[in-house]
C-alpha cells in the first residue's frame, strides 16, 4: 500500500499569500496591544492636581508634566478658559479632563497618548417668534384708454385717487396698475381730453373712451397790444 505524503512547507505558488496573511495578523494584534495599553495607561495615570482660578492652558502643562500624554488644540480655543477649581487625587486622565473641561463647550478625544481638544457644538438658541409685518393687499387692475375713433391713447396718466400711486399708458394705449385692495376711484388724464373717474369697486380691468374736451368762445380772452 502506497502511503500519501504530506508536505511540512506551503507551496511555492502560496508564499505569497501566507506572507500577506502573517502580515495582517501581526497588524491586528499590534493594534489590540496599543488600544489595551492605551486603556491601561489611561486609567493608571494617577494624576494630583490642586489649582484655583488658573487658565486652562496652565492646567494642561501640569497634566504634560504628571504623564506621558501630549495635548493638541488651537490656541484660540483656550485662551479665555479659566479653570476656577480643580482638586484630583490619583485620578485617570478621563475623570481629569471631565472635570476640568466641565462648562467650557470643550470636547476631547484621546488617541493612544494623545488628547486633541476641540470645541463642541454651539447650543442652539431659539429666537422667540417675532411677528411679521403683514403687507397691504393690493390688487391688479389692467385695461385700455381710446380716444373716441377708437385710436389707443399713449401716455395718459391714471392715477388712485386721493393718492399718489399711478401709471401712465403705453403707445398701445394699455396700462397695469398695482393698485391698494380698497382703492375706490380711478382718475383717467390726457392733455386736451375730459379728465374721467372711474369707480374701480371689483373691477380688475377697466377700459376707458376719452372724449376730447373743448373750450368756448367765452373762455377765450383776447389780448390787445398798441403801438405808440
Amino acid at each position: 500500500m502506497k502511503k500519501k505524503r504530506w508536505d511540512a512547507f506551503p507551496s511555492r505558488e502560496s508564499i505569497p499569500k501566507f506572507i500577506r496573511v502573517m502580515k495582517l495578523m501581526s497588524f491586528f494584534l499590534l493594534a489590540g496591544f496599543l488600544e489595551v495599553s492605551a486603556n491601561v495607561y489611561s486609567q493608571q495615570a494617577n494624576i494630583h492636581l490642586s489649582m484655583h482660578d488658573v487658565r486652562l492652558d496652565e492646567v494642561i502643562k501640569e497634566i504634560q508634566k504628571q504623564t506621558e500624554y501630549t495635548f493638541f488644540y488651537s490656541p484660540d480655543d483656550v485662551t479665555d478658559v479659566i479653570i476656577s477649581k480643580v482638586e484630583l487625587e490619583k485620578a485617570s486622565i478621563e475623570s481629569t479632563l471631565d472635570q476640568c473641561l466641565k462648562g467650557t463647550n470643550l470636547d476631547y478625544e484621546i488617541v493612544h497618548k494623545a488628547v486633541v481638544l476641540k470645541k463642541g457644538k454651539e447650543p442652539v438658541v431659539e429666537l422667540p417668534d417675532i411677528p411679521t409685518l403683514q403687507q397691504p393687499l393690493k390688487k391688479e387692475i389692467s385695461g385700455t384708454i381710446k380716444d373716441p375713433n377708437g385710436f389707443p391713447l399713449p401716455g395718459v396718466t391714471v392715477i388712485v385717487k386721493g393718492s399718489t400711486i399711478g401709471t401712465i399708458t403705453d403707445n398701445d394705449g394699455k396700462f397695469k396698475l398695482s393698485a391698494p385692495a380698497d382703492a375706490k376711484t380711478l382718475v383717467f388724464s390726457f392733455v386736451g381730453m375730459k379728465t374721467q373717474e372711474i369707480k374701480v369697486g371689483t373691477q380688475t380691468a377697466i377700459n376707458v373712451v376719452l372724449t376730447e374736451e373743448f373750450i368756448g368762445i367765452e373762455e377765450v380772452v383776447a389780448i390787445g397790444y398798441g403801438v405808440a
